[in-house]
């Protein structure tokens, strides 16, 4: 092989390494800034839109927040613990109610999923505070409404509340968000 052919081969080389590392750097930028076909995701995005039921997903969520907060209370009772990760489960709960009935990509099924979610765990709560005083006082759960307001049972609920009760309460509301969406 002569001198001019070993040149010619590699500057071949040279620029084959050049496309080369052109190629992974591409790949590389494209990989770390997801770089996808817009007009296609724009497509995608209107078709998961026009899916989108979302009294549906409000109702299945209110539903399995209900039952949530029925099982709260009767857990609650039954252990005579308050279990916090009740919370967990019904924050998961409420959001894949959302997500699968509700099949929502905008921002206002994760909102209506994490307040759900918390409503549900007050009312867990509040359930257990009722039946304890129904079974105190020995009389039925709607006349506990009779001889206190709500809003009492309420104020004093969250007064016994701590640290920990809030935090459960924030961990069931970013599931109810988290969990909402199916995109």
């Amino acid at each position: 092989m002569n001198q001019e052919e070993n040149q010619n081969n590699q500057e071949s080389l040279n620029l084959n390494k050049e496309e080369l590392n052109q190629a992974n750097a591409n790949e590389v930028v494209s990989n770390e800034y997801n770089i996808t076909d817009t007009a296609m995701d724009q497509d995608i995005l209107a078709g998961l839109r026009q899916d989108q039921r979302y009294l549906a997903g409000t109702l299945a969520a209110v539903a399995v927040g209900i039952i949530g907060a029925v099982l709260w209370a009767w857990i609650t009772i039954l252990t005579n613990y308050q279990i916090g990760y009740m919370a967990i489960a019904i924050g998961a709960g409420v959001g894949y109610a959302n997500k699968f009935i509700g099949k929502g990509v905008e921002v206002k099924f994760g909102i209506t999923g994490a307040i759900i979610a918390v409503l549900s765990c007050v009312l867990g709560n509040l359930f257990t505070v009722i039946v304890y005083v129904a079974g105190q006082l020995s009389i039925g759960y709607f006349d506990v409404l009779g001889l206190v307001s709500v809003a009492e049972i309420a104020q004093s609920m969250f007064s016994e509340f701590g640290p920990i009760d809030y935090l459960f309460l924030g961990i069931a509301g970013y599931e109810g968000f988290k969990f909402s969406f199916i995109a």
